[in-house]
């Protein structure tokens, strides 16, 4: 039976090959097209039909009876609940764009119908399943178990794209609090995210905005900290981290500095000061793992290397883990002490300038 412990590399081995097992099931049930032509065209109708039915969910729920209190109840959630017009956005299949222009004034105006043209998308749908309990030969379930299982098969098929960007970008980045099983599970939420939010027409850009999807959930949360960041300077820290990695024996500030500023609008470029803060002020409490993978680091010849932002740790009687570490140590030895040590022993601790309370020589 295969181990399900995580290796030197914090790789949980045992879970990675039984989703490998789980993911040759699923891609032997669906078949492969042979030519690149073949799977653009069968990806393309997967993205269609999924489009086609999520909108005749829409009309399907704005003919039914409790259709305008599904759109009324959402209005109330997104405004009352979440008061946040933006937690909206993951609901529709729309441009950024018409969100901000059309959307988010329906939602300001609580204007429940105002929603009915725009094209939602299955979390939208989901939510409106949820919503009441709704018959089950209902059209809207029925509508609903063909959404769910085309996007199910969706993502399958588009895994192994997943999974490349996540070795990628776990073979190149510095250790952090993700382990690498964590990185498949955020690509996986970014390939859902650029099926649910993708507008037609298809084209080969799907691919490029799945991975950018990727790519985005990956700095947002490796650059998750304790300490809030906007996404801004979570990006800079990203880049800043990348670039340590690669220079481990010491880097120049500027070229640091000249690195995360390459292909960034000049209203969001940083400077020495400001890029050091934010490494100095995020490395405590996110990438403290001490070492920096190389690009082999899923082979057995992966070397572990100090990175830079070691340097910026914070102090450690500051720390809860350390704090606690120190309490359990100190734990044990005086649970040693007053088992195994005689009243006179403890004695010449003491004098010895070793710290005994006096419970212990009770």
């Amino acid at each position: 039976m295969a181990s399900t412990s995580p290796n030197s590399y914090g790789i949980d081995t045992g879970a990675i090959q039984l989703f490998a097992k789980n993911l040759a099931r699923v891609k032997a049930g669906y078949g492969e097209p042979a030519t690149a032509g073949e799977r653009y065209k069968k990806q393309k109708d997967q993205l269609e039909t999924l489009v086609a039915l999520e909108t005749e969910f829409r009309k399907t729920l704005i003919a039914h009876s409790a259709g305008n209190w599904v759109y009324k109840r959402f209005v109330h959630f997104i405004c009352e609940e979440k008061r946040n017009i933006l937690a909206a956005r993951p609901y529709f299949r729309e441009r950024q764009k018409l969100f901000t222009n059309e959307i988010s004034v329906a939602l300001k105006k609580r204007a429940e119908k105002s929603l009915y043209r725009f094209h939602a998308n299955f979390q939208f749908i989901l939510f409106a399943v949820r919503s009441r309990d709704w018959k089950p030969l209902s059209p809207i379930r029925r509508i609903f178990r063909k959404i769910d299982a085309l996007r199910t098969e969706i993502v399958e098929t588009n895994m192994p794209l997943a999974l490349n960007r996540a070795r990628l970008f776990f073979s190149k980045t510095p250790a952090s609090h993700l382990a690498y099983m964590d990185l498949v599970q955020i690509s996986s939420e970014g390939l859902m995210s650029a099926i649910d939010k993708f507008c037609l027409p298809f084209s080969s850009t799907f691919r490029s905005v799945a991975i950018g999807r990727m790519v985005g959930n990956f700095i947002e949360n490796y650059s998750e900290t304790q300490l809030h960041f906007y996404p801004v300077d979570k990006r800079k820290i990203y880049r800043a981290n990348k670039f340590a990695g690669k220079h481990v024996n010491g880097i120049d500030p500027e070229k640091l500095t000249a690195e995360v500023n390459k292909d960034v609008d000049k209203a969001y470029r940083t400077n020495p000061d400001e890029i050091m803060s934010l490494m100095a002020a995020s490395s405590c409490v996110s990438a403290d793992t001490g070492t920096v993978r190389g690009v082999a680091s899923l082979n057995d010849d992966a070397v572990n290397v100090p990175k830079l932002v070691d340097r910026f740790e914070a102090p450690e009687d500051t720390r809860p883990d350390v704090r606690v570490e120190q309490q359990d140590a100190l734990s044990a030895m005086y649970t040693a002490i007053k088992e195994n040590l005689s009243i006179l022993e403890v004695k010449l601790l003491r004098l010895m300038g070793v710290s005994v309370p006096e419970a212990v020589l009770q």
